[in-house]
């Protein structure tokens, strides 16, 4: 199905899109899994850096309590180090 102009339509792409995941599901479902779950850490990804700075700022501005501060900057560090490492390749 196409318009008039020779385009697709979004109800044709969408069937196509679904044809293609189900086909990829039956031949190779770890590659599928895997490719949705890094679109979803790379999503995710600056939503948590803002939100772990966030508490950082947070922490700084109250109680200053350094097990706590340790904890926040480690899990922020841990975050941003695989990125560039798993990009590299």
């Amino acid at each position: 199905m196409t318009n008039q102009e020779g385009k697709l339509t979004y109800r044709e792409a969408l069937r196509r899109n679904r044809r293609a995941w189900c086909i990829w599901w039956k031949k190779r479902p770890a590659v599928l899994l895997s490719r949705v779950l890094y679109a979803l850490a790379a999503a995710l990804s600056p939503y948590v850096t803002i939100w772990l700075s966030a508490q950082i700022v947070n922490e700084l501005a109250g109680a200053r309590r350094i097990d706590v501060l340790l904890r926040l900057v480690v899990i922020q560090l841990a975050m941003q180090l695989p990125w560039p490492l798993w990009w590299a390749n």
